[in-house]
């Protein structure tokens, strides 16, 4: 710690971090599915220049100052996030020509990999659909069972919407897993510039489009649920720093409440509303945006509960009773696969070396201010505190499952680096730090198979 309190450790854990990296890259001999596929190597390395053409532009103009142009750039600042959405939808639609679309397409089409897919054609009614499921979700494991009792039918309700207005195919299931994933990086943008600044938040978009598990994870739907964890935190933290805040609180609830009926553990995203709430000088006012931000969570739960006769509270009693079971019954069958500490272990090592280092740097150096008595970063506390719950209540797959915790861990990282000691070289550091990315994301496409038989669900 004491090292990193110096410029030296900030200047030298980066190109270290790169060095692992290509070491990680040229040890796992994933050059050869670089070489076997050449013309998407390129259009890939094409889009790693742009994004750092792209990023140069965009950091020159926050060093205008109040100029005219300034305000110019200030006044499409949406043209931000558009650029790195670009960016990153083409990313994804190589990435998954790069590992084969039939591929991905077979698991979507294989009801014992991808049940999502094969509950969503049988919906014709959605409110008979989730009835149904909600009392099966009460009735022993030994007549309905498994995986699908612990969670609400909120991924499977997705799909079938999205039938609506991508067609009823296994195709649009991709597309959609992918805009969703994609349509992220406008609430990491607003919140990373909320939180930090707006360096941060061009930092947050560069390094959030070359997580490699965003990529290995398509086509499963839990990618999606940090779009809506991100928006609802956004609203809420616009909520505090406002005079009128409660209806963006209540708003903000209401997305979250979304999240919920896709991922249960997304309800951690709490801890870190409350942290942030008991932060604010003006407690009084702070915690009425916390009880509006609440309301809006559960509201729609009681109107289920009590006028459609939906037992969503029931429900969710039975699936965290089920999770438990469910944990340790595939522990017993396979301890090497079903495991808390493997899975914690995939979910850090599939974020990327460079981010998952520097993130538990960011982690220890929070922890170390907070025992100095020195001011601490409340909104990285609250989502270490956020993946802690996550990881305790999850367990089992957790790459898939805590995959909404993404835009959060990318927003402290990008914080930790645009610090005093790095605004000389955030440029080149950015880029840096997202080629070693660019290099993780190779380096595990090409152990597909040995992450199917670890993970335990297959990866293309």
């Amino acid at each position: 710690m004491a090292w990193l309190r110096h410029g030296l450790g900030h200047k030298s854990v980066v190109p270290i971090l790169f060095g692992v990296s290509l070491l990680h890259f040229l040890i796992a001999d994933s050059k050869q599915l670089f070489l076997r596929h050449i013309p998407i190597s390129i259009l890939i390395v094409l889009l790693f220049i742009s994004e750092g053409i792209v990023l140069k532009i965009f950091l020159a103009t926050l060093e205008l100052g109040n100029t005219q142009e300034s305000r110019l750039w200030s006044k499409y600042e949406i043209l931000q996030p558009s650029a790195f959405s670009a960016i990153f939808l083409l990313i994804q639609i190589l990435t998954i020509n790069l590992r084969g679309y039939d591929k991905i397409l077979n698991i979507i089409g294989d009801p014992q990999s991808f049940a999502y897919y094969s509950l969503a054609l049988r919906v014709t009614d959605p409110l008979i659909f989730v009835r149904e499921w909600l009392d099966l979700m009460q009735v022993p494991l030994l007549y309905w069972g498994g995986h699908l009792a612990t969670h609400f039918p909120g991924h499977p309700l997705m799909i079938y919407f999205g039938f609506q207005f991508l067609g009823r195919n296994p195709q649009s299931v991709v597309w959609l897993s992918i805009v969703l994933t994609v349509l992220a990086m406008f609430p990491l943008f607003y919140l990373a510039k909320l939180v930090s600044g707006p360096k941060v938040a061009l930092l947050a978009c560069v390094l959030y489009t070359w997580i490699p598990s965003l990529s290995l994870n398509l086509p499963y739907m839990d990618l999606t649920v940090g779009t809506f964890t991100s928006c609802a935190l956004l609203l809420f933290i616009h909520s505090l720093r406002s005079d009128r805040g409660i209806y963006h609180g209540f708003l903000g609830g209401l997305i979250l409440s979304f999240a919920l009926f896709l991922t249960f553990v997304s309800a951690s995203v709490l801890i870190l509303a409350m942290l942030l709430a008991m932060s604010v000088q003006e407690m009084r006012q702070a915690l009425l945006k916390l009880l509006a931000f609440l309301s809006g969570v559960f509201t729609p739960y009681l109107i289920l509960e009590l006028v459609f006769d939906m037992p969503f509270f029931e429900g969710a009693l039975s699936a965290f009773k089920t999770n438990q079971w469910f944990y340790q019954h595939l522990h017993s069958l396979m301890p090497s696969v079903w495991s808390f500490e493997s899975s914690a272990f995939f979910f850090f090592l599939l974020l990327g070396l460079p981010v998952c280092a520097l993130f538990l740097l960011t982690v220890l150096q929070q922890l170390y201010f907070s025992l100095r008595h020195v001011r601490t970063d409340a909104f990285t506390l609250g989502v270490s505190a956020i993946m802690l719950v996550t990881m305790l209540f999850a367990r089992l797959e957790l790459p898939r499952v805590a995959a909404f915790l993404v835009p959060m861990l990318v927003i402290c990282v990008a914080a930790n680096l645009s610090r005093r000691q790095l605004e000389d070289s955030l440029l080149p550091t950015s880029l840096l730090l997202s080629f070693s990315q660019f290099l993780e994301i190779y380096t595990y496409i090409s152990q597909a198979t040995l992450l199917s038989r670890t993970l335990g669900y297959p990866v293309v």
